[in-house]
């Protein structure tokens, strides 16, 4: 019923899947990338654009920027729109994302990722891909924690400032024991 969403759909709607290599300067590994896209508009408003689907639990603006960050959307977005402009007749600027709610009241959402966000996303993807040639060409996998040594063997996790400074959060009350 979104009239946006209508238009971008009905001018292009997929899946598509982008295909091309990447070419590490530093090794000259060349590795196969891909990227599936949802919609591929060929006319109308969004004929410069690339856009994907993405059910959410939570369309809202400031918590789907989160979770669309901490998902890796912004460097999936960059990385399509690399594949599309490397390859197409035409190049794409705008990445848009169509949000479904997953749970009532199943609220629709648009988001347009901005030039800088999705130049993050890029700087990101450069970075992932080129380590990921240099573990190829060394034959050598990081693993997620730093060392093995004993000492620091474990990563510790802390609080980030999203996560505490938010007014109404914390109510006021005690824990206690049932012993």
């Amino acid at each position: 019923e979104d009239p946006h969403i209508a238009a971008l759909a009905r001018n292009g709607a997929g899946p598509f899947l982008l295909q091309g290599t990447w070419v590490d300067d530093a090794s000259g590994i060349k590795l196969p990338v891909a990227a599936a896209v949802d919609y591929l508009p060929t006319e109308g408003p969004y004929a410069d654009a690339l856009g994907f689907l993405a059910p959410t639990t939570d369309a809202g603006v400031d918590s789907w920027l989160r979770s669309a960050y901490y998902g890796g959307l912004h460097v999936r977005a960059a990385l399509a729109l690399d594949l599309y402009n490397a390859c197409g007749d035409q190049d794409r600027k705008r990445v848009l994302f169509v949000l479904s709610e997953t749970q009532a009241p199943f609220q629709p959402g648009r988001r347009l990722i901005t030039p800088r966000l999705l130049q993050v996303g890029r700087k990101q993807s450069h970075d992932l891909l080129a380590r990921y040639a240099q573990a190829v060409a060394q034959g050598a996998w990081p693993g997620y924690d730093a060392t093995e040594d004993e000492a620091q063997a474990w990563t510790p996790l802390d609080v980030e400032t999203w996560m505490s400074d938010r007014p109404g959060l914390f109510g006021a009350g005690r824990v206690t024991s049932d012993k």
